[in-house]
C-alpha cells in the first residue's frame, strides 16, 4: 500500500591492535526506508461489517473503538423508541495519524585490554541506538525518537568470566496512534455530547416518521458535526495535543525510562579436575520498570524486582572400546523471582559416537519462561479491555473510576464506582459467556472466570538424533517432543461494576445493563499444551566437490 520506495542501509566497522595488550573496535550503522503501511479496514469482530454498520471497528482505523448502547444511554423519555444497539463513533484511518518513515542509527564499540599479554582479559563494550518505526503490540504505536543503550564490563580468561551490563529504555516522542485517533475524537466532541445528539437526533427522526435505517443516518450525521478533518488546521493541532499528553483520557503518548540490570558469572574446572569436566555459574537481573503510569502500573514511581539463578554441570566422555566413544553431561539449575517459589531444572543429555562414522545423540530436559515485566505490571488501557499484570502487588495500583448507567442508577446504584484492577482476577466473567448472554438473556450462560495469577511456565523435553555416512551420503535425522506445564496466556474477561460475580441476581443486572469493564489478564492456561517435530537431512558431493543437500522437517 505505501508503493515503491528508496532503502538505504550504511554501515561502517573499524578496528585496531594498538598492542599486545591493548585493541579497540568501533561500529556504526545508519538504515532508513519506509515502514509497511497497514490498511485493512475490515471489522476486527464481524469481517461481513462495513463502515456503513453502526458498531464497525475496522482493524487499522482507529477511534471507532468507542461504542456505546444507544438504549442504554438513551433518557427514560424516549428509551421506548431507542433500539437495543450499540453504536460506535466514526473513527480516523492510520495514515492519518502516523508516518511510514523507518530510521536507524546505532552504534556500539570495545575495549580490550589484557595486561599480562595472556588469556585474561578485561573488556568494555557499550551500544546505542535510535530511531523511528512501526510497532506492533495490543494496539499500534509509532515509535519516534527512542533512544536504547547497553553498558557491558566483563573479565574473563579461558577458565572464567565475570561480567555485568545495564540496558536502558526511553521512548522518545513514542505514542498510541488507537488512543491518537480516539483523542482526536474526543477533542471536537466528547463521547457524552456525541451519543447524547445521536440519540436526540434519532429519537426526533423516528418521531417525525424516518425509517430506522434513515433515523440512524441522520444522527450520525448530526453527531459527526463539528469533526476535524485531516489535513486541516484544528485536526493537524488536535494530533499534536494528543500525541505529547500522556494521560490517555486525553492523549496518547507513551512514556519510558525503564532499565535492568544483569550479572553473570562462570567457571570452569577443568584445568584442575581430571576425571570430569565441571562447571559452576550463576545470575542475577534487577529490574526498574519505569513509565510514569503510561505503560505499567509506576505512576508513584519505579518498580523494582529481581530474580537469580545458579547452575552446575558436569560433561564426562568415556572410550568404551577402540570404536566407540561415550559422552554424558548432566546439569541443574536454580532459579528464583521474589514473586514465585523457587524451582530446579535438571537436564541429562548422551551422545554415543561408533566408528567415527555414526553418531547417536540422546537428551531429556527441563526449562521454564518466568512472566515478562508485561504480565506482571502493566496497567493499559488498551480500548476495548483493560490489560492488567498479574503480580499480586500489581492488582491495587491500577485505580479506575466507571460511570454507571441509567439503568444501573434506577435500580439503587450510585452514578459512579470506583475499582481496582484486583476484581478483574477476583470478581469477573469469562467474556465468551457475556456473549453468549447478550445472544440469548439466559442467566446461565455467564460463567465465573476469576483467573489465576500469572505463575512461571515450565516445559519436559525429550530429543533423539543421529548423524551417520554411508557411502558418501551424510544422513541427519532428529524428533523431538515438548510437553508444557502451566502455559502462559491472557484471557479476557468481564467485571460488573455492582453484585459479585455469581450471585445469581445483582450482578446479572449489571451485565444486562452494560454497567462493565472489560479486562485482558494474565493467566496459565488449563489445557495440555504440547508440541512435537521430527527431520531428516541428506547431502553428498557430486561433480567432485559440489554439495548436493535436500531435507524435509515436520
Amino acid at each position: 500500500a505505501a508503493g515503491d520506495n528508496a532503502y538505504t542501509d550504511l554501515s561502517l566497522r573499524i578496528a585496531h591492535k594498538f598492542s599486545d595488550k591493548f585493541a579497540a573496535k568501533i561500529n556504526f550503522g545508519y538504515l532508513k526506508g519506509t515502514d509497511w503501511a497497514a490498511v485493512s479496514e475490515v471489522d476486527k469482530i464481524d469481517p461481513n461489517r462495513t463502515r456503513a454498520d453502526l458498531d464497525y471497528d475496522g482493524i487499522n482505523i482507529y477511534g471507532d473503538e468507542v461504542s456505546a448502547n444507544i438504549r442504554t444511554e438513551a433518557p427514560e423519555s424516549v428509551k421506548g423508541i431507542i433500539p437495543d444497539v450499540d453504536v460506535s463513533r466514526t473513527g480516523y484511518n492510520e495514515k492519518y495519524l502516523t508516518n511510514y518513515n523507518a530510521e536507524s542509527i546505532k552504534a556500539d564499540w570495545g575495549l580490550y585490554y589484557r595486561p599480562f599479554e595472556d588469556d585474561f582479559e578485561i573488556a568494555y563494550v557499550g551500544k546505542v541506538g535510535t530511531g523511528s518505526t512501526i510497532y506492533q503490540g495490543t494496539n499500534r504505536y509509532n515509535i519516534a525518537n527512542f533512544f536504547q543503550q547497553q553498558h557491558k564490563l566483563e573479565i574473563r580468561n579461558d577458565n572464567f568470566f565475570l561480567r555485568g551490563y545495564v540496558v536502558a529504555d526511553k521512548a522518545g516522542d513514542s505514542y498510541d496512534m488507537v488512543f491518537t485517533g480516539i483523542n482526536i475524537n474526543r477533542a471536537w466532541k466528547s463521547d457524552e455530547d456525541w451519543f447524547r445528539e445521536y440519540i436526540e437526533t434519532y429519537a426526533g427522526a423516528t418521531l417525525g416518521g424516518a425509517t430506522e435505517e434513515e433515523a440512524h443516518a441522520a444522527a450520525r450525521t448530526q453527531a459527526e458535526s463539528g469533526r476535524f478533518e485531516p489535513g486541516t488546521p484544528e485536526y493537524q493541532a488536535a494530533f499534536d495535543r494528543s500525541i505529547n499528553d500522556p494521560d490517555l483520557s486525553t492523549g496518547s503518548k507513551f512514556q519510558d525510562a525503564s532499565k535492568y540490570y544483569h550479572s553473570d558469572a562462570n567457571y570452569n574446572f577443568s584445568h584442575l579436575i581430571d576425571f570430569a569436566e565441571i562447571q559452576v555459574g550463576g545470575s542475577y537481573r534487577r529490574y526498574s520498570l519505569n513509565s510514569s503510569g503510561t505503560i505499567y502500573t509506576d505512576l508513584d514511581g519505579p518498580i523494582n524486582y529481581s530474580e537469580f539463578g545458579l547452575y552446575t554441570q558436569i560433561q564426562k566422555s568415556l572410550e568404551l572400546n577402540e570404536n566407540l566413544d561415550l559422552k554424558l553431561t548432566g546439569s541443574v539449575r536454580f532459579d528464583k523471582s521474589e514473586f514465585f517459589d523457587g524451582f530446579f531444572s535438571p537436564r541429562l543429555s548422551a551422545g554415543l559416537t561408533i566408528n567415527r562414522d555414526h553418531n547417536i545423540r540422546a537428551s531429556v530436559q527441563t526449562g521454564f519462561r518466568n512472566p515478562t515485566t508485561q504480565d506482571l505490571f502493566i496497567g493499559l488501557d488498551a480500548g476495548r479491555a483493560i490489560l492488567i499484570g498479574a503480580a499480586p502487588s500489581n492488582l491495587d495500583r491500577y485505580v479506575r473510576t466507571f460511570d454507571i448507567s441509567n439503568e444501573g442508577q434506577a435500580i439503587g446504584q450510585p452514578g459512579s464506582v470506583t475499582q481496582t484492577g484486583r476484581v478483574a482476577y477476583e470478581n469477573s466473567y469469562k467474556a465468551s459467556s457475556v456473549q453468549a448472554f447478550g445472544e440469548s438473556k439466559n442467566p446461565g450462560d455467564l460463567e465465573v472466570a476469576n483467573p489465576d495469577l500469572i505463575k512461571p511456565e515450565q516445559v519436559s523435553s525429550i530429543e533423539v538424533g543421529y548423524r551417520g555416512k554411508f557411502s558418501g551420503i551424510i544422513v541427519d535425522l532428529s524428533a523431538y517432543y515438548n510437553s508444557y506445564k502451566d502455559f502462559i496466556s491472557q484471557e479476557v474477561v468481564i467485571s460488573p461494576f455492582y453484585g459479585t460475580a455469581g450471585d445469581g441476581g445483582l450482578s446479572i443486572a449489571a451485565i444486562a445493563n452494560d454497567d462493565y469493564q472489560a479486562w485482558s489478564t494474565y493467566t496459565n492456561s488449563p489445557a495440555d499444551v504440547n508440541s512435537y517435530g521430527a527431520s531428516i537431512g541428506l547431502s553428498t558431493k557430486i561433480f567432485g566437490n559440489f554439495d548436493l543437500g535436500g531435507s524435509y522437517t515436520y
